[in-house]
């Protein structure tokens, strides 16, 4: 029986060697990998180089001046009696049963706007509202219509009368507003 004692001892300290070579090798391997992880330079596919160094102060300079010059507190305006509008959206949401639209205007700063839905053999659906200034623009504020003010289902045409005291515009919709009541 002590042969055999004697024969375990002499395996463990093989055992514990090989293991702490094992791990030691793990080691080593892990760190080649991170380093090269964090070294190597990105792949690119298209044949393209990217230039990952900071930007020269030459690159820099038309984005330094308009940085450093000072924004315009009021919108830009088109001279005097070339007034416009341009309807920005304009949308049907039959979940909320809402009618959407949205314009923005140049050439006033004031005036009315009246916003009409039309549909052949019915009273159109007009709405009313002033010019105001959101953000660095004038517009006639979001108009937003409940689909009870439209008397049938169908499509409706669009368009929005812009007005001051020297003149008028109006702006057509391109596409009819389908109304699911």
């Amino acid at each position: 029986m002590k042969k055999s004692h004697k024969k375990q001892s002499k395996k463990l300290p093989k055992v514990l060697f090989l293991c702490l070579l094992t791990a030691a090798l793990l080691v080593i391997v892990g760190l080649i990998w991170a380093k090269h992880q964090h070294t190597s330079q990105p792949k690119v596919t298209s044949g393209a180089f990217i230039d990952n160094t900071p930007a020269t102060p030459a690159d820099n300079l038309d984005n330094e001046k308009r940085k450093s010059s000072s924004p315009s507190s009021t919108p830009t305006t088109k001279p005097e009696g070339s007034l416009d509008i341009t309807i920005t959206r304009a949308s049907a949401d039959s979940q909320a049963k809402k009618v959407y639209v949205g314009t923005i205007v140049s050439g006033t700063d004031s005036g009315t706007c009246i916003l009409t839905f039309k549909h052949s053999g019915y009273a159109d659906v007009v709405v009313e509202n002033s010019v105001e200034r959101q953000n660095n623009a004038y517009v006639c504020p979001n108009f937003t219509v409940s689909f009870d003010q439209f008397p049938v289902s169908g499509d409706w045409t669009v368009s929005v009368n812009l007005s001051n005291a020297t003149s008028s515009k109006t702006a057509v919709w391109p596409n009819p507003i389908t109304i699911n009541q």
